[in-house]
């Protein structure tokens, strides 16, 4: 009977270079933009449903919005990927993100 090796065994003997490492790097801040972008409306929630009069229909709507934008967002990256590639798509998503978040902040009122 010949050796086998399985495919536990054949990914534990690739090795870790920078291509994994940047990769990794990648990733992980794609992970914290979108941590960014959900979590300031949940601390955030509480301290304006009474100066804005919302409704819990109101609140709950405010609260999920970024969660729709995601999914519709994440639709048209999707297709977008296939179409010029996962690469390009990757760094226009990246590209956008830095251009509209600052905006967004510039805009804003400074409540008191």
């Amino acid at each position: 009977m010949a050796d086998q090796t399985t495919a536990s065994d054949a990914v534990d003997d690739l090795a870790v270079g920078p291509f994994h490492w940047r990769l990794l790097v990648a990733t992980g801040s794609v992970l914290c933009f979108t941590a960014i972008e959900i979590l300031p409306i949940s601390f955030v929630l509480p301290a304006i449903i009474d100066p804005w009069r919302l409704s819990g229909l109101g609140a709950e709507l405010l609260g999920s919005a970024a969660l729709v934008g995601i999914v519709f967002g994440s639709g048209f990256e999707g297709w977008y990927a296939d179409r010029f590639g996962r690469v390009f798509g990757f760094q226009w998503s990246v590209l956008c993100y830095s251009l509209f978040a600052p905006c967004r902040v510039s805009f804003s009122r400074v409540f008191s």
